[in-house]
C-alpha cells in the first residue's frame, strides 16, 4: 500500500514519506517499508489486492483496497480440483435422487 503520511518503522526505524510503498497490517498491528522486518512483526505478505471497485470486496473485506492473504500453489490447486469435482458430484447425486444432472450442476453452480 502506499503510506499516507511521513513516519518510520518502530522496530527498525526505517523512514518513509507519504506515496512510498510500505506494508501495513492492522492486527497484529505491523508497518514498515521493509519486507523482512514486517514479517519479523508478524506481518504477512499479501498477494494482489481485491478490485477496489468490487462492491463485494468494499463490503465483505471492510473497505476498498483490502488485500488478499497468499495462497501457496498447492492450496489454489485444491480449490481448481474441487471445481473441477463438481461434474462427477453432480453424475452421483443425480442417481442418487433422480433428479435431473442439468438441475443439480445449475444448483451447485449457484447458475439457477
Amino acid at each position: 500500500m502506499q503510506a499516507k503520511f511521513d513516519s518510520s518503522c518502530k522496530k527498525c526505524d526505517k523512514s518513509w514519506k507519504e506515496g512510498d510503498a510500505i506494508f501495513y497490517q492492522k492486527e497484529p498491528k505491523c508497518v514498515c517499508s521493509d519486507k523482512e522486518c514486517f514479517e519479523s512483526q508478524g506481518g504477512k505478505v499479501f498477494d494482489k489486492p481485491f478490485n477496489a471497485s468490487s462492491s463485494f470486496s468494499k463490503n465483505f473485506h471492510g473497505k476498498s483496497g483490502s488485500y488478499r492473504p497468499y495462497r501457496s500453489a498447492e492450496e489454489k490447486q485444491k480449490d481448481v480440483e474441487t471445481f473441477l469435482a463438481i461434474p462427477q458430484v453432480a453424475e452421483i447425486f443425480t442417481k442418487l435422487t433422480n433428479v435431473d444432472k442439468v438441475n443439480v450442476m445449475a444448483s451447485i453452480y449457484n447458475c439457477k
